[in-house]
């Protein structure tokens, strides 16, 4: 029997819950389990993105703010790798989350 599919909120918090379960379980035979069950997890939530949430993203958002936002993104992880660290990635998406915050109705 097939367990229906999480909510995807839930899915956060029993991910979570894993995580915290297989640091406790570190050097214990129950590991094994753990990260076979956060492995299932990750492959269902994966699997939501890739047929839900990423057409709804390219739906919602134009060709045009797509290819703004993948320049905008490569400029920032080429800063953060070159050195900048988390403090650059941090302030950066601090910037982006005030930009796209409302951003404007999608242009193509």
């Amino acid at each position: 029997e097939v367990d229906p599919p999480l909510p995807v909120l839930k899915e956060h918090r029993v991910g979570h819950r894993l995580l915290q379960a297989m640091r406790a379980a570190i050097g214990r035979k129950v590991f094994a389990d753990l990260a076979s069950r956060f492995a299932d997890l990750l492959e269902e939530h994966i699997e939501k993105e890739n047929t839900c949430l990423f057409p709804m993203a390219d739906d919602s958002v134009g060709e045009k703010r797509q290819r703004e936002m993948v320049s905008q993104y490569s400029e920032i992880d080429q800063r953060v790798r070159s050195g900048g660290g988390w403090e650059t990635f941090e302030k950066e998406w601090t910037r982006l989350r005030k930009t796209y915050r409302n951003p404007s109705p999608p242009t193509s």
